[in-house]
């Protein structure tokens, strides 16, 4: 097959690039054995310091589950060896949701040993190419950076999704083959230029499922993408930018024609002029239709943008202004029924009148994935790890934000402020210039917060009220409610405790639809400078309309040790 003749040749010059710039690498640096001698003579050759969380939660209600009990264990650790040798470790295990069958586990385990310019990377970790070929999506694996002198090198191995057979009592989460991804990375940063390349290549194992799943659409894929960028200055304030990549991507590797093979394409281009405190930018990108990598979880596509940007800092430096105005066009290949060309544009301004007063506003409309959540989800939320691993994305076509930050009273008795935001987002399909309800989303978030704090009683009092109105697929439904939380510190800041309360309600078509009450209490206390102890729990109660009421209780254990 054509792509797997590509794919031994990009392995082997991924290979001969690693190999090549390692060896490149290591004639850069003398590396020294007096050195790590004289380290290893001292007292401190060996320092560890971090922290390590375990949290025992037990969660009880009258909807099934009516009780559980899971853990979950969080820490960071910071090895030094010799003074010079950097092992960093992060872990992260849970039980909560062992019983459900994932791609991508929510447990994560990682190590991160660095000696001056080398790092490697082994367990669950990402690292990151280009959007156009890998991009943060999270793998199993073993991955490696280097950056000697003006070089930046990196590699990667490893399981981007692991088997999960097709079952149809779990709808939620599809069936998956095993897919194994390898890529590397080299660029090279010049005191006037920057150079570099990468190349990506994913398959998946075939044989890795027992029933393979065509008839729902998922079938084994491989996947080779590439990329190449130069930015250079050509003039004292002029800079030229540039990326191209590609992506040849086999949908059913099973096929021996080329059927389901198909080849996108992707351009980045640009000019920068810099002048006094200011930044003119002229940029255009394009993304072939259906554009898609293994390497990334969503991709954008069919669209090209015409951009100027502009940054500029105003009033001594008090206002900081970007704004993106520009032309989108879709429909690059001509195959939809219609051809959308729309204005396009960012801005967004930062302002800082005085100490007291701080003004954040927004707007754009450019095609991005923005995580849309209300902040009642958080509110609501009776589970620490409810929202560990969560994916909600959604296509936004328009975003504006407003924050404002003003305050009240600065004494050494007491500190008082107060705090405005709103975010509003709306997507929507459009065809010939008619709207697609069934594809239309409108959301409103906004919150008010007071907080006053004691100084010389430690205590903390805040109240916000918050309001949410959304529109989808022409349902609308509002939420709004206030919390009220009180924390105080005693016993010479050792002891930390908190009480909070918050309710609801919520109206789907104008109609009553539910109400919700969530009472909070914790406290920690720090002994011996290094432990720490907590406790929590949550009520939760939900009145339905129409359903009986549920209510959830949640009891929160957890013993911190920092070293």
């Amino acid at each position: 097959m054509i792509i797997t003749s590509i794919k031994q040749k990009a392995k082997k010059l991924a290979l001969t690039i690693v190999y090549s710039f390692v060896v490149i690498a290591l004639h850069c640096q003398t590396y020294r054995v007096e050195e790590t001698a004289k380290n290893f003579s001292k007292q401190e050759w060996f320092k560890m310091n971090g922290g390590v969380t375990l949290n025992s939660m037990y969660m009880q209600g009258n909807v099934p589950p009516s009780s559980t009990l899971s853990y979950l264990l969080a820490g960071n650790v910071h090895f030094q060896l010799f003074n010079t040798i950097q092992v960093p470790l992060s872990i992260s295990l849970t039980n909560t949701g062992a019983n459900v069958a994932y791609p991508t586990l929510p447990n994560r385990f990682s190590l991160h040993p660095s000696y001056k310019w080398a790092t490697l990377h082994l367990g669950d970790i990402t690292l990151p190419f280009s959007p156009y070929t890998l991009s943060d999506h999270q793998f199993t694996g073993v991955g490696l950076e280097l950056s000697p002198d003006k070089w930046k090198i990196a590699a990667m191995y490893g399981q981007l999704q692991r088997k999960l057979e097709y079952d149809t009592a779990n709808v939620l989460v599809p069936a998956a083959y095993q897919r194994m991804g390898v890529g590397t990375q080299v660029r090279y940063q010049h005191e006037t230029f920057t150079i570099g390349s990468s190349i990506f290549l994913a398959k998946d194992n075939e044989t890795s499922l027992l029933n393979q799943p065509d008839s729902v659409g998922i079938f084994p894929q491989q996947n080779l993408a590439s990329q190449v960028d130069i930015s250079a200055n050509v003039a004292p304030n002029i800079r030229l930018m540039g990326e191209y990549a590609f992506s040849l991507l086999d949908r059913d590797m099973r096929i021996p024609s080329n059927g389901s093979r198909v080849y996108y394409q992707s351009y980045n281009m640009g000019i920068a002029y810099t002048f006094l405190k200011n930044e003119l930018q002229l940029k255009y990108e394009r993304i072939d239709p259906q554009y898609s990598t293994l390497g990334t979880y969503y991709s954008n596509s069919d669209y090209e943008n015409i951009t100027v940007n502009f940054t500029t800092q105003l009033l001594k430096d008090k206002v900081q202004l970007a704004t993106n105005v520009g032309v989108q066009n879709d429909d690059l290949d001509g195959t939809k029924g219609s051809r959308t060309s729309r204005f396009v544009g960012a801005m967004n301004v930062a302002y800082t009148p005085s100490q007291r007063v701080s003004i954040n506003a927004g707007y754009s409309n450019f095609q991005s994935h923005k995580n849309v959540k209300s902040q009642f989800n958080y509110i609501n939320q009776y589970d620490i790890v409810q929202n560990l691993d969560t994916l909600d994305f959604v296509q936004l076509s328009q975003n504006a934000n407003f924050m404002c930050s003003y305050v009240l009273q600065q004494t050494d008795s007491q500190n008082q402020n107060v705090q405005f935001t709103t975010n509003w987002q709306q997507a929507k399909d459009t065809y010939i210039g008619i709207s697609n309800p069934s594809n239309f989303m409108s959301m409103l978030n906004s919150y008010l917060m007071h907080t006053i704090q004691f100084n010389k009683t430690n205590w903390q009092v805040s109240s916000s009220f918050n309001y949410t109105y959304s529109d989808m697929q022409q349902a609308t439904n509002k939420m709004f409610g206030p919390t009220v939380a009180v924390s105080a510190r005693f016993l010479n800041k050792t002891l930390q405790s908190g009480l909070s309360y918050s309710c609801n309600w919520s109206y789907t078509e104008a109609e009553y639809d539910q109400f919700v009450t969530n009472i909070r209490i914790h406290s920690s206390y720090t002994f011996l400078k290094k432990h720490t102890l907590q406790a929590s729990g949550t009520y939760q109660l939900l009145a339905k309309n129409t359903t009986p009421n549920i209510y959830r209780t949640n009891l929160t254990i957890a013993y911190r040790y920092t070293f």
